[in-house]
């Protein structure tokens, strides 16, 4: 069953706009999905993972950042603590809402980014983190990818359009958020992970989540290697992936 609802952010006053893949019978767990930049919480590779958990009777929630899918246009509210935040009340909900037995988070890019920022920075207790190419090294990336020319509409507009398709104002307040929560510099990170990138990314660096795994030896981090994919992921190799995450899951 698909749902669609709206949690309030109380903090920062927004509506946290979410769609739940919930199984028919009992619950055995639940994921918080976090989608990429410029996507939604109705992304190609939430959905196709979302369905393989919820075949297993895990269900799952997604939702939208802000500034992303049906948020509210205010560009005001795009801020990597906001987003962190989102993730602390869509875990609130799922907790009081339908008590699962674990809880779990997935993320993909800048969501793979924040659900490390998350989980590095809250006391939220995951039983598993699935990252997809998460967006670690974000800050140095980001502001390549605006160039000369963005710098210049940052400065006479106060915001740049950036993401795939530079449908994305972000102020210069979210882009000192990113430069602010640098991944590349955590050292105490402590939680297991698992990471699945691709060995031709070439806009999330491979070398960026060894360099994290390299940083956080306490962890337990594990980089599984897609020979040959890119950022963006055909249907086949994310089916693969999430199958590959139902193994796990079921192995622990």
């Amino acid at each position: 069953m698909i749902r669609y609802f709206s949690i309030k952010n109380k903090v920062a006053g927004y509506m946290i706009k979410c769609k739940a893949f919930v199984p028919e019978d009992k619950i055995s767990g639940a994921f918080i999905m976090c989608h990429g930049f410029a996507s939604s919480k109705d992304s190609r590779s939430v959905r196709i993972i979302s369905e393989k958990l919820l075949e297993n009777n895990i269900m799952s929630i997604s939702f939208d950042f802000p500034m992303h899918g049906a948020s509210a246009k205010n560009r005001n509210n795009l801020l990597v603590q906001n987003c962190i935040e989102d993730i602390n009340y869509v875990y609130t909900y799922i907790v009081s809402k339908f008590k699962p037995q674990y809880i779990s988070i997935f993320g993909v890019s800048f969501g793979g980014y924040i659900a490390l920022l998350n989980a590095f920075n809250t006391k939220n207790n995951y039983k598993h983190i699935f990252l997809r190419a998460p967006a670690i090294g974000i800050g140095d990336i980001f502001m390549k990818d605006i160039a000369k020319e963005g710098e210049a509409e940052l400065k006479k507009n106060g915001y740049v359009k950036s993401g795939f398709s530079h449908s994305i104002e972000a102020t210069q307040e979210f882009i000192c958020g990113r430069k602010d929560n640098d991944l590349l510099k955590v050292k105490d990170f402590s939680h297991d992970a698992i990471i699945y990138h691709g060995t031709d990314d070439n806009t999330i660096p491979l070398k960026n989540s060894y360099r994290f795994k390299e940083n956080n030896k306490n962890a337990n981090i594990e980089i599984i290697e897609i020979n040959g994919a890119h950022h963006v992921m055909d249907n086949t190799t994310i089916e693969n992936l999430a199958n590959d995450m139902l193994k796990k899951i079921k192995a622990h």
